[in-house]
């Protein structure tokens, strides 16, 4: 890995990958710390060098406005259950959010693991 992104943003590995983006553990070179930046990349999607080159028949300048819309969003929620958004830029002919890097498992495991687990938390059932 080794690469830089976003001129401040060294990728250490690939933490998961869906049908809209890649998840990558990542270090801010200039704050010292770990970070999680997902980048937009549809399923489908290739590179051309650095650039991402998205499928013919999406609207990859509307999907890119709705991702980092959608981050803008988070950006203003403050929880505990909700992962924390410090960051968007463009590049590469795509999008990024960087976010806090959290441990943890992912839902599918947990769930084979313990079994499903209740809707909500300590305020479940409250209207």
């Amino acid at each position: 890995m080794g690469t830089l992104i976003g001129a401040k943003y060294r990728i250490e590995a690939v933490l998961g990958q869906g049908g809209f983006g890649i998840t990558y553990l990542a270090f801010h070179q200039a704050l010292g710390e770990r970070v999680a930046i997902k980048e937009l990349f549809p399923e489908g999607s290739t590179r051309r060098g650095r650039h991402v080159v998205p499928p013919a028949e999406l609207d990859f300048l509307e999907m890119k406005t709705k991702f980092l819309e959608e981050a803008i969003t988070m950006q203003r929620f403050e929880h505990p259950n909700i992962v924390r958004i410090y960051n968007t830029f463009q590049v590469n002919s795509t999008a990024y959010i960087v976010m806090e890097a959290l441990k943890g498992k992912t839902l599918g495991p947990a769930v084979a693991a313990d079994g499903a687990q209740p809707v909500g938390g300590p305020h479940a059932g409250l209207t």
